[in-house]
């Protein structure tokens, strides 16, 4: 401090300050400084109780200065002390665009996967710690108090029906995403989930501690610095082409493909859900995982099968690329007379020997014949089955129907076997067990314009609809429409 006057005097003020969240000052006295001399203080030791910038003033003057205060950095595995009882670790972070997690759904009968993924100009920090309660009595806390510098942590999972992030998959120990309580002397150890940008996620990644609560700097960081040069290298996936057939028979599966490039720097694990939304839905569906580790400018293309049990359309997608959607319309199956069509269930169905025929005769030694009400006639087909898979859905002869112009004809029931104009037993259901084969007869009464050659045979179960209908190779037969009975139709 200058003296501009004429004599010794003693100059007396205070550090304030003046920007900043703080209340700190010093007093400041410099004694006896003679005219136009210059005096100093005494070293004024100042603390602050946060990082931050702050702007110092001296009372009585216009001088003022700025200091910044920097975090106490730590390194990944060092500790801190919070209080005389508690103590964080921070482990580590590793960075990831995707993880999976799963749905639990009917009744936890079902799982469906899900996709936690990060948008486009970000990046998921996957980070672990430890803490310590050393003192003699429980304390609480909240772990998400560190956290990223830049972004923020998850507390939900963007799926509600998958509940908390304890639904992600493969990951040791539980997410700290909730406030802990620790006995004397206990600890745990967790980890939470965040969405940070890359441009951080690139650079010297950092989890800081805020003593104030304020938009501040924070007052403790864990820093973690790319393992080599400047820069994080991370990875980075885009879709580079997305192919599904745009109609699909009900009950069957049908492959699509889809490729994926690492257009990012560095390598990682690609990961994906399959998923698909009906026309009536609002939740999209996961069907399929997918996951490949790619190096940069490497790419994979994935052929799995997709297949739906009901009539209608639906959009299929591969999340995390939400933008890219393809229709699909399911439509039922048609086979021809003779050809196979194999169940979702797992059980192989062929119709043939279709024939029209004015009577069915079920014991030979009657005189009598069964004969339909009139304007109708019979129509007949053997049904063969046979059990592909070892856990089966088994069918039943009333699975199957005769639909014509919006109609719907149910089978006959006739009380024994057949013998004439057929011979053989009645089909009732398929086997049970593997390899096991059924073989018999279905008999309809429809109108006598519903013949072998425009018939439409339809087999349906929740799951599937398959029909059949005549084709250049069908054999069809009639046996005589006048009938010589005294039997009533049925």
């Amino acid at each position: 401090m200058a003296n501009t006057g004429g004599r010794n005097g003693t100059f007396t003020g205070q550090i304030q300050v003046t920007k900043g969240r703080s209340n700190t000052t010093a007093n400041v006295s410099i004694d006896d400084v003679q005219p136009g001399k210059v005096g100093k203080a005494n070293d004024t030791a100042i603390s602050f109780p946060a990082a931050d910038t702050y702007t110092l003033s001296l009372t009585g003057t216009n001088a003022t200065h700025t200091v910044t205060v920097d975090p106490i950095v730590k390194q990944p595995g060092q500790s801190l002390a919070f209080s005389d009882s508690l103590t964080a670790t921070v482990k580590s972070a590793r960075f990831t665009p995707a993880l999976f997690f799963t749905i639990q759904s009917g009744f936890n009968t079902s799982k469906q996967p899900g996709l936690v993924a990060a948008s486009s100009d970000k990046i998921l920090a996957f980070v672990r710690m430890r803490f310590e309660n050393t003192g003699t009595e429980s304390i609480e806390f909240n772990p998400t108090a560190i956290a990223p510098t830049k972004g923020s942590y998850y507390s939900s999972l963007p799926d509600s029906r998958a509940g908390g992030l304890s639904a992600i998959s493969n990951i040791n120990g539980s997410p700290l995403s909730r406030p802990v309580r620790l006995s004397a002397g206990g600890q745990t150890e967790g980890w939470l989930l965040a969405q940070v940008p890359r441009s951080a996620a690139k650079q010297v990644f950092s989890l800081g501690y805020q003593v104030d609560g304020a938009k501040t700097p924070p007052e403790v960081e864990w820093r973690f610095p790319p393992k080599s040069g400047s820069r994080r290298k991370l990875p980075s996936f885009s879709l580079q082409n997305f192919s599904m057939p745009k109609q699909v028979e009900v009950g069957t599966e049908r492959q699509y493909s889809f490729t994926v490039k690492n257009t990012g720097t560095g390598g990682g694990m690609f990961r994906a859900v399959s998923q698909f939304r009906p026309p009536d839905g609002q939740n999209w569906v996961g069907f399929h995982r997918h996951s490949a580790r790619l190096q940069p400018g490497a790419t994979k293309t994935f052929k799995p099968t997709m297949g739906y049990g009901s009539l209608g359309g639906g959009n299929y997608r591969i999340r995390p690329f939400d933008g890219q959607q393809r229709s699909v319309t399911f439509v039922p199956a048609t086979r021809s007379f003779g050809k196979g069509y194999t169940t979702p269930g797992g059980v192989k169905i062929t119709l043939n020997g279709l024939q029209a025929s004015g009577f069915y005769v079920i014991n030979e030694s009657w005189a009598d014949r069964t004969t339909p009400d009139s304007g109708q006639h019979y129509l007949l087909v053997r049904v063969n089955t046979k059990v592909i898979e070892q856990q089966a859905d088994g069918i039943s002869n009333e699975d199957f129907t005769i639909n014509h112009n919006g109609t719907s004809y149910d089978i006959e029931y006739p009380v024994s076997d057949l013998k004439q104009p057929v011979r053989g037993g009645l089909f009732t259901e398929s086997g049970e067990t593997q390899s096991a084969t059924s073989t018999g007869w279905l008999v309809f009464a429809v109108p006598q314009t519903i013949t072998p050659q425009n018939v439409t045979i339809q087999w349906s179960q929740d799951n599937a609809t398959v029909r059949w209908q005549a084709g250049q190779n069908s054999s069809t037969t009639s046996s005589p429409a006048t009938p010589s009975s005294t039997t009533t139709g049925r």
